[in-house]
């Protein structure tokens, strides 16, 4: 893992992958709820990205996931969108990714944002441990 700084969506611009913190949360119109942060941000640039998580989610339930049509990570950090990030899912999440970089991932450039310590309320002191080892740049855009 390499610290960095910046917008996120500038990496997306240089042909990185980008990360999205997530829940695990399908409304009723099956649409993921990704209402705030860097889920909204996603959700506004790619409308039908919503809709395609909430499937993934009733399939295969709260996962990391590629969505290779928009260079999107799925990043699991909450179980339900008004909880708070729990460190379990994030560990869980970073060996999910770990395996994907080593395979599906392994030729692309990934960045991420500091998962769960945004809105998900967790300290970055807490959280950086579980995203050592990963190959990609966590961006710090405070």
């Amino acid at each position: 893992m390499i610290e960095g700084t910046g917008d996120l969506w500038d990496f997306y611009k240089d042909g990185y992958w980008v990360v999205i913190p997530t829940n695990g949360t399908v409304k009723r119109d099956g649409k993921a709820v990704m209402g705030a942060g860097l889920a909204l941000d996603a959700a506004r640039a790619f409308p039908d990205l919503p809709k395609k998580l909430g499937a993934l989610l009733n399939d295969n339930g709260n996962h990391v996931r590629i969505i290779v049509d928009y260079r999107l990570i799925i990043f699991p950090t909450k179980k339900h969108w008004m909880d708070n990030s729990t460190l379990g899912l994030i560990k869980q999440s970073a060996s999910e990714l770990k395996k994907l970089l080593k395979t599906d991932l392994k030729d692309v450039k990934v960045c991420s944002p500091r998962v769960g310590c945004g809105l998900g309320k967790l300290s970055w002191d807490k959280v950086k441990p579980l995203l050592e080892g990963l190959n990609i740049v966590v961006v710090n855009n405070a």
